[in-house]
């Protein structure tokens, strides 16, 4: 029993590498060494991260140009009040008489 398990065991071994560029290209994604794995796996994590940091950047300077567009507007528009009400008090008939008098 143990002699068929290990001619068994030692064809598809040596069918593996025999073979393992065709087993490669067959399933590209199954790689036959760890490290390749880990790296197309870590690679693929920092993808990942990478973009939702970037779209989460893009977020918050949008927010934040929203805000500081929002801010400007209304220091123009108080502003323009302002001006327009002090200037409206000044009676430049009176300033003429007080410096005459």
């Amino acid at each position: 029993m143990f002699v068929k398990l290990g001619i068994i065991a030692v064809i598809l071994v040596v069918g593996g590498l025999l073979f393992s560029s065709e087993i490669t290209s067959l399933f590209p994604n199954i790689s036959a060494s760890i490290t390749e794995s880990l790296k197309d796996d870590i690679s693929n994590l920092s993808t990942k991260t990478s973009d939702t940091l970037e779209s989460r950047i893009d977020d918050v300077m949008i927010q934040a140009n929203e805000k500081i567009n929002n801010g400007i507007t209304e220091a123009k528009e108080s502003s323009t009040i302002f001006l327009s009400n002090e200037l409206t008090k000044i009676n430049p008939f009176e300033s003429l008489t007080s410096i005459l008098d």
